[in-house]
């Protein structure tokens, strides 16, 4: 098992990744796991959203406004392209070297790369590729927004004239990117070097210490892995299958968020024991049957259930600490009342548990 860090082809992965940061829909996506974003990562992309935005125009006919969904160069060029050409000004060369028929067919073979291993592949491609009609067939079964499918059914109309417009956009945004790609260059080279040691001494177990069980040992192969680090999407990990190996796009800041994820899912997994603690005991149980019928007074809930105050005092502060229960208040008196919302939670939670 090897793993090798990629600097070049790291770079070369954002570069095409980069226009994408137009979008502020995919900023607001991320910022509901606020906790974890990077202060840093965080300006930068509301600032180079803003700085994209002349070229918004040709950006949205090529790029989705999904973090994982495949935007057009990807539907054309298979991810080996990114260990080939790694200089982006060499690789923009070779997409302008690329005829209509060439576009189309790796537009066909990446839309059918689930379907490589079958004996007629190559009859499938070509039965496609000779009419027009049936590579909009193609396109009409993806499970992608109405908007997108249009613009790919204009792009395979005229797919070299398209990758012009392409290639003309990212020589643009080029010295932007490196402006952008500058505040993380050092900080990739570092980490880089770092994951390919430790993944390399550590084996595939390294992988789930690492993400702290987030990501399955299984995900690497026995053979060649070769490392991107991201500064684009810096909390996401993709992996890419080659035929000699696995690309493994790996986000700058996904160490340091799986380790908040996980404490997180500790502090969340405590919460729901001690939510369970505190209904199998058969006492605060009763008590919180009575304060979802109304009665929320210590003293009654004590002659109710024929107990002490002061016994039942300490059940209230037990299911409050367990946050089944809230204060609240009406006409200045304060009462308790049963979190219901909690207590779906949780359920929810401990379905996901044993379904996952």
């Amino acid at each position: 098992m090897k793993f090798l860090f990629n600097q070049e082809a790291s770079k070369l992965y954002d570069f095409l990744k980069f226009p994408k940061l137009l979008y502020k829909e995919i900023y607001d996506e991320l910022i509901q796991i606020d906790d974890y974003i990077d202060k840093e990562y965080e300006g930068l992309f509301v600032s180079y959203s803003d700085r994209l935005s002349p070229y918004a125009k040709d950006i949205t006919l090529f790029y989705t406004k999904n973090i994982f969904d495949a935007d057009f160069i990807e539907q054309i060029v298979t991810k080996d392209k990114l260990l080939t050409y790694t200089n982006p000004q060499v690789f923009l060369d070779y997409l302008l070297d690329l005829s209509n028929n060439e576009i189309k067919q790796m537009f066909v073979k990446s839309l059918l790369k689930h379907e490589k291993d079958k004996p007629n592949i190559n009859e499938v491609i070509s039965d496609i590729l000779s009419s027009n009609e049936k590579i909009m067939a193609l396109i009409n079964d993806l499970p992608i927004d109405s908007a997108v499918k249009w613009n790919l059914y204009m792009i395979m109309q005229e797919p070299a004239k398209y990758l012009n417009v392409y290639v003309k956009l990212l020589r643009e945004v080029y010295p932007l990117f490196l402006d952008y790609y500058h505040h993380f260059e050092t900080k990739i080279i570092t980490y880089g070097k770092f994951l390919e040691n430790f993944l390399n001494e550590k084996g595939s177990i390294g992988l789930e210490e690492i993400t702290h069980s987030l990501l399955n040992k299984s995900l690497v192969l026995d053979d060649h892995n070769d490392l991107l680090i991201s500064c684009i999407f810096p909390y996401s990990i993709s992996f890419f299958d080659l035929p000699d190996g696995r690309i493994i796009v790996w986000g700058l800041h996904v160490e340091e968020a799986s380790k908040k994820l996980k404490e997180n899912y500790d502090n969340r997994l405590n919460n729901r024991i001690q939510v369970f603690k505190n209904l199998g005991d058969k006492t605060r149980y009763e008590v919180l049957k009575l304060i979802s019928k109304g009665i929320t007074a210590t003293k009654d809930i004590a002659n109710e259930l024929n107990v002490s105050s002061a016994t039942i005092s300490y059940h209230l502060n037990a299911l409050l600490a367990a946050k089944l229960i809230k204060i609240s208040t009406s006409n200045r008196k304060f009462s308790y009342e049963v979190d219901f919302d909690v207590i779906n939670e949780v359920f929810k939670e401990l379905i996901t548990d044993l379904q996952s």
